[in-house]
């Protein structure tokens, strides 16, 4: 059965979904994404007049049905507010992410990733959410100036999926 229906989330808007037993939709849907490495920059070690703040991570998608993997990364002038707080694209097309960005330390990353499900019959969106801070996080400033801040050894970075349509 499909029916038309306005869901809000974060900032996409999605106008038509399959109804799905929530029951499938758990079977299907893992309960994180991972970020196996997380880089993020205010100012660049090559250039040290930079006024860029930039973001690269990786991430995957452990569910079975897709067990995909890619790259998202954005760049902005620093202080122009311009960092990704709408749906951009990772390098698979297929992840899209967008950012709650305070600072190089401090941030919410929003992901969402879409793909064909056999189980289901379709294709099947899953939404997870994230907080970024010292707590996972460690920075040093660089030769060059800056700040750089990457993933705690150790650590493993999960967004947590909170909601799936199919």
């Amino acid at each position: 059965m499909r029916f038309s229906i306005a869901v809000l989330f974060g900032l996409a808007t999605v106008s038509s979904v399959a109804a799905v037993p929530l029951n499938a939709v758990q079977q299907f849907t893992a309960k994180y994404h991972w970020i196996p490495s997380i880089t993020t920059m205010r100012g660049s070690q090559a250039d040290e007049n930079s006024q860029n703040a930039s973001i690269s991570f990786k991430v995957w998608d452990k569910d079975p049905q897709t067990n995909a993997r890619t790259t998202c990364s954005a760049t902005w002038e620093i202080g122009s507010h311009q960092w990704p707080s709408d749906y951009v694209h990772c390098k698979d097309i297929n992840f899209m992410f967008y950012l709650d960005w305070k600072s190089v330390s401090y941030f919410d990353i929003e992901l969402k990733h879409s793909f064909p499900d056999s189980q289901v019959g379709s294709w099947v969106t899953t939404f997870s959410h994230g907080h970024m801070d010292l707590g996972n996080l460690t920075c040093a400033t660089p030769e060059a100036g800056g700040k750089e801040c990457t993933k705690t050894e150790g650590d493993t970075l999960k967004l947590d999926i909170y909601a799936a349509i199919a």
